[in-house]
């Protein structure tokens, strides 16, 4: 089965070529292996998973195909795979954090601005 090394909900991964924002880059070859860049959004990272037979394969899901990887990437050590997780988890939940203050500033506006105060919830928001 996979164990799952959730980096985040939402996502996906951009298009390999022109750079045009979305996009995915080059690749260049050293020996035996390839050095790629990629770009992908974040909010659209459904979940990245591994396998207990190779840990240090990450296997990254995105909200546009969810029932198979779209990426997969491999390191050198274990630790290196888990070092990635981690840092992908900390960028996601700093990502959530910021959609989510500016969710209530929003939410807040349409209250009529000063004087009220927004209560929110996971699904939605009152004026009160």
């Amino acid at each position: 089965g996979d164990d799952s090394g959730e980096a985040g909900e939402p996502g996906a991964p951009g298009a390999a070529g022109d750079g045009d924002g979305g996009s995915g880059g080059g690749a260049e070859c050293e020996g035996e292996s390839v050095l790629v860049h990629a770009h992908f959004w974040l909010k659209d990272v459904l979940k990245i998973t591994s396998k207990k037979s190779s840990p240090r394969v990450l296997f990254f899901y995105f909200n546009q195909l969810q029932s198979k990887p779209l990426m997969t990437l491999e390191f050198q050590t274990e630790a290196l795979a888990h070092e990635a997780i981690a840092q992908i988890r900390g960028m996601y939940r700093s990502y959530k954090a910021k959609e989510s203050r500016r969710k209530t500033s929003e939410d807040a506006a349409s209250c009529g601005g000063g004087g009220h105060d927004v209560k929110t919830d996971d699904t939605e928001a009152q004026c009160v």
